[in-house]
């Protein structure tokens, strides 16, 4: 199914194929997007736009929890967003890479030294991700990540799972099921991900690995079948032997 999320083996797959087999810090940069969208819910407009100061506090701190911006926040509704700690792990590596390459650095000790108004996330260059603006929405300037969503679009495909039904709706979606598999409620993952509950439920739905005991009782029914039948054969045979 197009955009299901990913299964553990597809998720290991994904980050695999897009690391380099040597030990480089700079691929950091071009995965921090695509683990933010797994693990913390973000959408790529929201990844291309989120400032340094959501994360990075003025005494140079990081955020585990922040409210994402109602300017950048999908439909306009500002919402909490976790970094778990692999994630602030992540984070952290990245700020580093950018101060070595002096990427939005201001001279002052706040922020870590980093403009705080600046986009927190840059492509392989070290520039912020460019967007396009396609029309309006009722109160404002539709915007689309394009940039940023070649690059997701290059990750899934490096990885060969664009053949297999991996989209970028798969990210999110990935985000809703593993929230579900670690007992959050519906409401909970719905105010995180910015969505409704009832969306929550149906994303639930596509997550075959969660749902595997409904495909293993048909698959136990027919086998099951299928046994039955081969007995009565048996049973025939030695009847009309008798």
């Amino acid at each position: 199914m197009k955009g299901r999320p990913l299964n553990k083996a597809e998720w290991k797959t994904l980050l695999k194929k897009n690391s380099p087999r040597l030990l480089d810090n700079k691929n950091i940069v071009s995965l921090l997007p695509l683990k933010l969208a797994l693990m913390s819910g973000l959408r790529e407009i929201e990844i291309t736009l989120i400032p340094i100061s959501s994360i990075v506090t003025a005494t140079g701190e990081l955020n585990e929890i922040f409210i994402l911006p109602k300017e950048i926040a999908h439909n306009e509704k500002a919402r909490p967003i976790l970094l778990n700690e692999e994630l602030k792990c992540d984070i952290e590596q990245y700020l580093k890479v950018l101060t070595e390459f002096g990427v939005n650095q201001m001279p002052h000790a706040a922020y870590l030294g980093f403009d705080p108004n600046s986009q927190l996330i840059v492509s392989d260059d070290f520039k912020p991700y460019k967007t396009q603006s396609r029309g309006l929405l009722t109160s404002r300037a539709r915007i689309v990540p394009s940039e940023l969503n070649k690059h997701l679009d290059t990750l899934i495909s490096n990885a060969s799972l664009d053949t297999k039904g991996i989209t970028r709706k798969s990210l999110i979606r990935t985000y809703v099921t593993q929230g579900l598999k670690a007992k959050w409620s519906l409401r909970d993952i719905a105010m995180l991900s910015g969505m409704t509950e009832a969306n929550v439920s149906k994303i639930a739905v596509l997550d075959l690995e969660q749902y595997s005991p409904i495909a293993d009782f048909f698959s136990n029914r027919d086998r099951k079948k299928k046994l039955k039948v081969k007995r009565l054969e048996k049973i025939r045979r030695w009847t009309f032997m008798e």
